[in-house]
């Protein structure tokens, strides 16, 4: 298995619980692809250091998995 590292922003829009649903449903569909989560970081609201899609904030979360390249 390989591992890898990525980092979701979740809309602020969202609120703090619908970004840390919308994670636990990405954990998920790694889990469900055979793949294992090695950790989780949920780092909460964050600004960016420039506007994105006209947003100026967002939830961020670091997650470490392991998988089988497809």
């Amino acid at each position: 298995m390989k591992q890898y590292e990525i980092m979701n922003i979740y809309k602020l829009e969202l609120g703090e619980e619908g970004a840390k649903e919308l994670s636990s449903k990405v954990r998920e569909n790694i889990d469900s692809n055979g793949g294992k989560v090695s950790a989780s970081n949920f780092w909460g609201k964050r600004k960016f250091a420039y506007e994105m899609n006209k947003q100026r904030e967002g939830f961020y979360e670091v997650i470490n998995f392991e998988i089988d390249p497809f």
